[in-house]
């Protein structure tokens, strides 16, 4: 199955901004073959962690022939932008939204 959490960052002085990283990251998601992204799936919104602010970007694909989420909480930190990103099938986010939460939540950069 395609299940995982990844986390990945940059340091701001290597960018132009916020938006240029998450721009990015949407690219690198976008070209890869591995994900068929259904239309219309795709969500973006404000996100705020315990430490950082952010945003959220969610989308439902087709891997290995079955459906999985994906989602990529970008944050900001005084030093990175960081990406947290999970994949798993939508009923994972379903059944594990409290523990997701606290996961991101706890997320501190060193």
């Amino acid at each position: 199955t395609s299940e995982g959490v990844m986390v990945f960052g940059m340091k701001k002085v290597d960018l132009e901004g916020f938006d240029s990283f998450k721009n990015a990251m949407k690219e690198q998601m976008n070209s890869t073959e591995e994900f068929q992204i259904t239309e219309g799936t795709t969500k973006e919104e404000a996100y705020q962690t315990a430490h950082y602010a952010g945003e959220e970007y969610t989308f439902t694909a087709k891997s290995e022939g079955m459906n999985v989420e994906v989602r990529y909480y970008f944050l900001e930190t005084e030093t990175d932008y960081v990406s947290i990103n999970f994949i798993a099938r939508p009923s994972v986010f379903t059944k594990n939204a409290e523990v997701i939460t606290e996961m991101v939540n706890s997320f501190v950069a060193g």
